[in-house]
């Protein structure tokens, strides 16, 4: 990172000589004042890594299938050498699964840094780097001294693709891990190219970069652990987000104009969050806002971090409410009160608690169920509105006559999910054999 950013500024020097608006003398003095903030530059790089190899380290053997794919990806490519590397050969990587052993931090270090290199190549083949949403970031790659008097130059800068690229897998890697992309090209078809975006459009809609450089002011000021935790909670937001973009979501030219779009919807439904949360979603909120508060993070920031979670769900609010013609505020009144009325919220909040998956096929279980229902409690809120239309039912009243109807026109279903919600009791047993039926009648009611 040091020869790199040492490289491309000299680079940036010789442009500007080239150009005479600069002499040798003027650059070494200038050079001589850029020093702390070179520095500075190169630690913040150091400091993300370490801090990366720690949050894959906490997910463990969650993400370890998806590791594996990768090594072996890298190593078909020509990539990786695992002998040289000392990485885990098949045999012991079976053995890992088997007891739920991890790769070390050298390991994941090792397979980080060639992922890195890998993925690097594929995006300065692809479009991206001519997003003008990088531009920013092109910018911030150098010290301000050089952004105040050089700001054409740094745009014109011949390693300018080159620098961008390294910047958006630097930052995606660095938030989502080596695997993340594998991961989601394989769920959504999606090419290496619109996952980045997507992770990108995320961002930006979320502001997830201000959340996480708040979590990091907070370093010997709070348990390391808290901070986290705070940060895989925040991934798990990113993922669900980016893969909903990249299934649902017709994404736009640029980055900035997909984001634009979102936000408008978003912030429609965040400044009406106290309207329309269902009162036991409102009690988690508070209870969450509560709970970082206690673990020693600022109040705004706890704030924040509860919100993201419940913003998850905003996507699916915002494409029911394009396809409806109903507002945001009032499709996320329904969504939420159908979330918990029918089981959906409960439901997802048993599956998401379901931490002790051995095989492969049962952590893709897992998350499928979790994505089938949010899709189906998506498809019910849409089937709601328009038996609303079609039957000329009004819905200035909080859903209560929309509610009432639905219930006693399905009641048999709905009696039919209780009851099998009770007898397999599962919000105190998790079975994924028992939620996978029940799941399975959710999506009949839905419609789907």
């Amino acid at each position: 990172s040091c020869s790199d950013r040492e490289v491309n500024i000299k680079i940036l020097f010789n442009e500007i000589m080239r150009a005479k608006k600069l002499t040798l003398k003027e650059r070494n003095k200038t050079l001589e004042k850029m020093t702390d903030d070179v520095s500075n530059l190169v630690l913040r790089d150091n400091y993300l890594q370490p801090q990366t190899i720690t949050d894959i380290g906490v997910l463990g053997s969650r993400n370890f299938d998806q590791q594996i794919h990768l090594i072996r990806q890298l190593e078909q490519e020509g990539v990786l050498d695992r002998q040289v590397e000392y990485l885990p050969d098949d045999t012991t990587l079976e053995e890992y699964q088997a007891t739920q052993t991890c790769l070390s931090r050298p390991e994941v270090s090792v397979l980080l840094g060639y992922s890195k290199i890998n993925i690097y190549d594929k995006i300065l083949d692809t479009n991206l780097p001519e997003d003008p949403y990088f531009l920013k970031y092109l910018r911030a790659y150098f010290p301000p001294l050089l952004q105040e008097k050089y700001d054409e130059e740094i745009l014109a800068h011949p390693l300018r693709r080159e620098i961008i690229a390294t910047y958006a897998v630097n930052s995606l890697l660095n938030r989502m891990g080596a695997s993340y992309i594998n991961e989601a090209m394989d769920a959504t078809s999606a090419s290496i190219e619109n996952v980045f975006r997507a992770f990108f459009t995320v961002g930006e809609v979320f502001k997830t970069k201000q959340v996480w450089d708040d979590l990091e002011h907070l370093d010997n000021n709070v348990p390391a652990q808290i901070q986290t935790d705070a940060r895989l909670n925040v991934y798990r937001i990113m993922r669900r987000a980016t893969m909903w973009l990249l299934r649902y979501y017709p994404m736009a030219a640029t980055i900035e104009e997909t984001a634009s779009i979102l936000q408008i919807g978003i912030d429609s439904f965040l400044s009406n969050i106290d309207e329309t949360l269902h009162p036991v979603l409102r009690k988690k909120l508070e209870k969450n806002i509560l709970t970082y508060q206690e673990q020693g993070l600022p109040k705004e920031l706890s704030k924040r971090l509860a919100l993201l979670q419940t913003a998850s769900t905003s996507p699916d609010i915002i494409l029911i409410a394009n396809e409806t013609q109903f507002t945001v505020p009032e499709v996320a009144e329904l969504y939420f009160k159908a979330g918990q009325s029918f089981f959906f919220a409960p439901l997802r909040d048993v599956v998401e608690g379901i931490t002790l998956t051995t095989t492969l096929w049962d952590r893709r279980l897992v998350a499928n169920l979790i994505e089938d229902l949010y899709n189906y409690q998506s498809d019910l809120t849409i089937s709601m509105l328009m038996y609303a239309q079609e039957n000329n039912i009004k819905t200035d009243d909080h859903f209560s006559a929309l509610l009432k109807s639905w219930i006693a026109a399905h009641k048999n279903q709905i009696h039919h999910i209780e009851h099998a919600m009770k007898e397999s009791q599962v919000d105190t047993k998790p079975n994924l054999t028992a939620i996978s039926v029940i799941v399975r009648e959710l999506r009949q009611l839905s419609g789907n």
